[in-house]
């Protein structure tokens, strides 16, 4: 009675296996990098990179828009994570002191990656504004997870802010 009980058990095990569908296999790799940060233009208006990126500048005075900055072409691969939100955040770092600048306008987020399918790649232009004073810099580009953990971690190459900024 038994070998027939476990033997129909075993059976319907190997029915159910049959006809249900498998469980999805988790990605065969699970990666976020930041492969490059590369400097592309030294005094951009942010109304042009807001038009580059088709983002409105309502909202924003004249003199808002005309402010310069630099723009940094960041390129990143990610590997999994479908459907997970992995915000591009940079920071201006001062050289002298290896420490970010004070101040949200000095640390921000750039771009929200949602990958849809197993590999993205893709280039993203980012415009930070100029120092406040001179002095040499970096900008660090880091790739956060949806809890704000960091992933994966690039500077810039130095930058050096030869003078003050206009007002």
């Amino acid at each position: 009675m038994i070998g027939v009980l476990s033997g129909g058990i075993a059976l319907f095990d190997w029915f159910a296996g049959k006809v249900s569908p498998a469980p999805p296999r988790p990605p065969a790799n699970i990666d976020a990098r930041i492969r490059s940060v590369k400097l592309r233009d030294r005094a951009d208006p942010l109304g042009a990179y807001f038009r580059e990126i088709n983002v409105s500048t309502r909202g924003y005075s004249s003199y808002e828009l005309a402010e310069q900055g630099y723009v940094f072409v960041v390129r990143v691969t990610i590997e999994g994570n479908q459907g997970n939100l992995l915000p591009l955040r940079w920071s201006v770092i001062d050289d002298a002191t290896g420490r970010p600048l004070p101040g949200s306008i000095y640390h921000q987020s750039a771009v929200n990656f949602e990958p849809q399918g197993p590999r993205h790649s893709r280039e993203w232009p980012v415009w930070v504004p100029h120092p406040p004073r001179k002095g040499t810099y970096r900008v660090r580009m880091t790739l956060v997870d949806e809890h704000r953990r960091p992933l994966s971690e690039a500077d810039s190459p130095p930058l050096v802010q030869a003078s003050n900024p206009a007002p």
